[in-house]
């Protein structure tokens, strides 16, 4: 159905220029925009022609500027207009006619007697008309026989009397007049009965017999004028000379029309100039037929092409899509049918186009057919394929967040047991997920990512409700608090200039601990102080004793609790800070690593960030590289900065991100006093697959 569809398309395309007024530059080959085009125009039957020639060459037959492609048609034009322009008229046939008849009539009409020439000399004195009959045979000179037998009747006749030894004297002078005047007759009687027959289908045939024959009636007449058997003309004494001694005077004096003769071979001549194109029509009617069918086969071509040309195109980009989307699959999973498949498609995404240039439609329908195909059944493998493949990533990263979230929590020595041995089947499966899995075998990855998630989240869920657990967390909380307030008070109080690297914390967190372990060891000394009398000062000084250690043992264990807290808040804590954040930096250093590598953390960076500010949030991104920095600004612009202008930039930020490179995972930090800043280091494969932006993302919080 297809095909048809197409093949009637192209029969339209093909038929159009008939049907509409004609420009010869639609028809034109490429490289003829400069040609030169003529018309020869003439009229027939009431339409007019016009004969077109590009360059020179006749190409189309226009009728009533509308193009003529059938063969047949073109040569009856031509024919008809040849015949109409070339065709003798009836004039030219009856003038040479009367000529022909005239100089038969002069053959005849005497010389030097009346009505006594050629014909009384051939039929009556020579008897080479078969006048004479021997035992009933007409004696005639007709060739080589008949003539001797007709030299030997004139030598009978004659011989004693011209004194002639033999008939064979008689014979060639015989041969010479009675074969030329015979021909003579025969010649003008064909041009008579031919030119009374003459039409369209002879009139080339007629023409050209006459002008190859009207030389020789000259040497007829020469040889009929000069024969010996004549009397020399009177009054005429250069044919006397010519006589002398020489003709026997049986016949008449000879004397035939020259100038006649003269003017029927002029007529021939002028009559095969005028008729002579006539040949031509045959030849150009051809040339035409021929180039106008090249012609419009190069239309239909062209437009053939041009349409296969459209409808690739049409198909082309899906099939583009298709090819990049298949690609991008196989780079990441190995599929024999797929890249079976794609092969196919880029096959024909070369051949169709390549045999469109050569104008080879044979198999373009077919190909075409199987490009649309191919595509969809590549996209669709594709997707697929690429599913299970980002099935896989997301069980991955969804894994990688909740060991991020386990790598930030306070654990006893029970759970930590449990998280290394999830750390150890982490990796095991880490190794295991590579570019070029098969998609049973990133199912497999899945299912494993999925079930350590599960135990993940059992451990997270089981931590979390433990005594200990919360023990910790109510500490932390109290912890964060506390810390909040001393940097606040050193804040106001200018002591310390607050910076993301927390480089004071600890100074600030032990002059706290200290001021408060003095406050409650003056608050003890004064309570032992006010129950001594009460008690054995033995058991005093044991009771101090201990009461001494454990206010040591918890100041140390706050300051501890406290400065952990600082540099090292959870991600949940993290996270509960950051929402209330409308603007950060995103910091990414990559001078300890390769180009590669630093691509990879910048795409990962460039990603977080685009997070980042889908939730809001106003987002600058820095790039460290070894000799300069590039800082990409949340209004969009860039600029160029040194790397201490750099230094200098995350020195000051209230809420940060840092990201560098570590050829093993470490864990990140986080701290939420001095302002919301997070620590992270990883390797190519960390950000490769770059879980950052589900771990922070403003919905986490």
């Amino acid at each position: 159905m297809r095909s048809q569809i197409i093949f009637v398309l192209l029969i339209i395309l093909a038929m159009f220029p008939l049907s509409s007024a004609f420009s010869a530059s639609d028809y034109l080959h490429d490289g003829e925009t400069n040609s030169s085009v003529s018309y020869s125009n003439f009229t027939l039957n009431g339409s007019f022609y016009s004969i077109v020639s590009i360059n020179g060459a006749e190409n189309f037959l226009l009728r009533d500027n509308q193009l003529v492609a059938n063969s047949s048609d073109i040569s009856m034009a031509l024919r008809s207009y040849y015949l109409s322009v070339y065709y003798p008229s009836s004039e030219d046939i009856n003038g040479l006619l009367s000529a022909i008849d005239s100089y038969n009539k002069s053959r005849n009409d005497g010389y030097d007697f009346k009505l006594k020439e050629e014909y009384t000399c051939r039929d009556e004195i020579l008897f080479s008309n078969g006048k004479i009959k021997i035992s009933g045979t007409p004696i005639t000179c007709k060739d080589n026989a008949t003539c001797f037998k007709n030299a030997q009747i004139l030598f009978s006749v004659y011989g004693q009397g011209l004194n002639l030894g033999s008939p064979q004297v008689i014979l060639q002078p015989l041969k010479d007049f009675s074969l030329s005047s015979f021909a003579m007759d025969a010649f003008l009687s064909n041009y008579t009965q031919s030119l009374q027959q003459i039409g369209p289908d002879n009139v080339i045939s007629t023409i050209s017999y006459m002008s190859k024959t009207a030389p020789s009636l000259s040497e007829y007449q020469s040889k009929i004028e000069s024969t010996v058997f004549r009397t020399p003309r009177l009054n005429d004494s250069s044919d006397k000379a010519a006589c002398q001694l020489k003709c026997w005077a049986i016949c008449p004096s000879l004397s035939l029309d020259h100038n006649g003769l003269k003017d029927i071979q002029n007529r021939i001549q002028n009559l095969s100039t005028k008729v002579a194109p006539l040949t031509n029509y045959v030849s150009v009617s051809g040339k035409i037929s021929n180039n106008t069918q090249a012609r419009l086969d190069y239309v239909k071509t062209k437009s053939a092409a041009s349409y296969y040309a459209d409808l690739f195109g049409s198909l082309n980009k899906s099939g583009a899509e298709s090819m990049a989307l298949a690609d991008n699959a196989l780079s990441h999973v190995s599929n024999p049918p797929l890249s079976e498949k794609l092969d196919q498609l880029k096959l024909l995404d070369v051949t169709i186009p390549l045999n469109i240039a050569k104008k080879n439609f044979s198999h373009l329908d077919a190909d075409l057919a199987d490009y649309s195909d191919l595509t969809k059944t590549v996209s669709s493998l594709s997707t697929g394929v690429l599913s299970e493949y980002k099935n896989t990533l997301k069980a991955k990263e969804n894994m990688d967040t909740l060991t991020l979230l386990l790598d930030s929590k306070e654990m006893d020595a029970g759970s930590i047991a449990s998280f290394e041995i999830i750390r150890n089947q982490t990796a095991i499966l880490d190794s295991r997920f590579t570019d070029g899995l098969t998609v049973s075998q990133l199912q497999e990855l899945s299912l494993a990512y999925q079930n350590i998630s599960a135990q993940e989240t059992e451990l997270l869920s089981g931590e979390s409700n433990s005594p200990a657990s919360k023990g910790i967390m109510l500490m932390r909380g109290l912890s964060r608090r506390l810390d909040v307030n001393i940097a606040k008070v050193a804040s106001e109080s200018k002591l310390f200039q607050p910076s993301p690297a927390l480089s004071d914390a600890p100074v600030i967190t032990a002059i706290f601990s200290a001021l408060l372990f003095i406050s409650l060891f003056s608050v003890m000394i004064l309570f032992f102080l006010r129950i001594s009398p009460a008690l054995n000062s033995t058991l005093l000084k044991i009771l101090f004793a201990c009461c001494f250690v454990l206010l040591l043992a918890g100041i140390v264990l706050l300051y501890t609790v406290m400065l952990k807290a600082i540099t090292n808040a959870t991600l949940s804590e993290f996270l509960n800070d950051f929402g209330a954040i409308h603007s950060t930096s995103v910091f990414v250093d990559s001078r300890n690593t390769s180009l590669a590598n630093s691509d990879l953390m910048a795409r990962c960076a460039n990603t977080l960030s685009n997070s980042l500010k889908s939730e809001n949030k106003s987002v600058d991104l820095l790039i460290i590289y070894p000799d300069f920095c590039i800082k990409q600004n949340s209004d969009g612009s860039n600029s160029t900065l040194t790397t201490d202008q750099c230094a200098e930039n995350f020195g000051v930020q209230n809420s940060s991100f840092f990201l560098g490179y570590s050829d093993v995972n470490v864990q990140p930090k986080f701290s939420i006093i001095y302002g919301d800043h997070a620590q992270i280091a990883g390797n190519s494969q960390y950000y490769q697959l770059c879980p950052l932006p589900s771990l922070f993302g403003a919905s986490k919080s």
